[in-house]
């Protein structure tokens, strides 16, 4: 097999544990591997703002953010790639929102924003004080996302949240939106540092993934397909692994995720599954 010289990593349930800390294994491993001259990327729906802190103790060389709408050189902050949402389809996609009663959370490339402290926003200000403030999430509530829309153009992802099942307002999008794409709907997510269970959609200006943005990754650095190695665990990590050959899910994984890697660490995130899976690859590449 060709000799691995990225792995792009997913990060929740993969990278960090269920308290939004990176297991001391995974720490190890990573800055063992940076050590070897291998590259490491995230490849997460969160966006750098969320990521700073992260990605700076595993010295990450790239991200591939917003389940691959935007990717950034994190070596030099330069962005790579990036699909933006239109002004116009912003002001039509809130005017939906309120009239649903949804929060509304705005992804920007080096910023996220609301017009509520509660659910994305409330998440990154309580994470935000256990991180350094040069390395802190730049999230920014305001009094009017409307006004705040008419000042920039740059919104990468909207992400309708609710505690209250979203089927429905999926459904709803769908017919009533005919040129922007979910990119994401996830069901009864655990948000453990605002001790909250929460649905949301994430909505985008094409129907990107985060195999899409790993493969146009690829092509920037000019690496082929048994290059990378890419680990998740969530069913928006599907198409990585059927993308690439050298795939790893954590045993905490969906069903669906677990089934379509090559291999199934046997280990949790908690306990440093990430660690079992990027060994089992090294080893794999000695025998």
């Amino acid at each position: 097999m060709s000799k691995i010289k990225l792995i792009a990593i997913d990060v929740g349930g993969t990278l960090i544990d269920d308290n939004n800390n990176i297991p001391p294994e995974n720490i190890e491993i990573l800055k063992r591997v940076k050590k070897q001259g291998l590259k490491i990327a995230l490849v997460t729906a969160r966006m750098l703002s969320s990521t700073k802190y992260i990605s700076n103790v595993i010295e990450c060389d790239y991200g591939v953010y917003g389940n691959g709408s935007n990717i950034i050189n994190l070596n030099n902050n330069k962005v790579l790639y990036l699909e933006k949402l239109s002004n116009k389809n912003l002001e039509r996609l809130i005017n939906f929102g309120k009239k649903e009663g949804l929060y509304i959370h705005l992804n920007q490339v080096f910023q996220e924003v609301s017009d509520q402290k509660k659910y994305f926003a409330l998440k990154h200000i309580l994470l935000n004080k256990k991180y350094p403030s040069n390395l802190q999430s730049n999230v920014e509530v305001v009094s009017s996302l409307k006004d705040y829309i008419n000042n920039t153009d740059n919104i990468v992802k909207l992400v309708f949240v609710s505690k209250n099942n979203l089927d429905a307002i999926k459904e709803k999008i769908t017919k009533e939106f005919s040129d922007i794409f979910i990119t994401e709907y996830n069901k009864n997510l655990n948000e453990t540092a605002i001790n909250e269970i929460i649905n949301y959609i994430e909505i985008g200006a094409k129907a990107t993934t985060k195999a899409e943005g790993v493969k146009k990754l690829a092509n920037i650095l000019n690496l082929n397909q048994e290059e990378i190695l890419v680990i998740g665990d969530g069913n928006n990590d599907i198409e990585m692994f059927k993308s690439f050959k050298n795939s790893g899910c954590l045993k905490n994984g969906t069903s669906e995720a677990k089934a379509n890697a090559n291999y199934v660490s046997e280990k949790i995130n908690n306990e440093g599954g990430l660690n079992e899976i990027i060994e089992y690859y090294l080893n794999k590449e000695e025998e």
